[in-house]
């Protein structure tokens, strides 16, 4: 597993057109132990993506959600010095999601203790 995605925490909007939900995650690169806490702000309540992150420019992120599950999608482009190209690691992760027992406009989920792990698929 190239990565660990974990202590999802996921703020659910009534009306997004006054007020985006939110997103909040720590990601782990497993081979480097490099690890970077991520805000995002939903659109349509269960879309966010990072072009790029303050720790990594080259490492894209795309985070899906229902009420139940969360989707982590991971593409990390690494230069090639030598060949004078990139190498890309891609995975994914699946993260469950618990949220209250009465759904509300405005409610928080969590993944709870999960945590979701993304196999690294190397393309050269």
């Amino acid at each position: 597993n190239l990565w660990s995605v974990y202590g999802l925490n996921v703020t659910y909007t009534a009306d997004e057109t006054i007020k985006h939900g939110s997103a909040m995650f720590t990601l782990m690169n497993t081979y480097t132990n490099y690890t970077e806490c991520l805000n995002c702000s939903l659109r349509f309540n269960s879309i966010c993506e990072f072009h790029g992150t303050p720790g990594d420019k080259g490492l894209q992120i795309w985070l899906q959600l229902n009420l139940e599950l969360a989707y982590v999608t991971i593409n990390q482009s690494m230069p090639r010095p030598s060949t004078n190209s990139s190498a890309f690691a891609v995975g994914m992760a699946e993260l469950a999601l618990v949220c209250p027992e009465d759904y509300s406009d405005d409610m928080t989920c969590v993944s709870g203790d999960g945590l979701g792990y993304a196999n690294g698929s190397v393309n050269l």
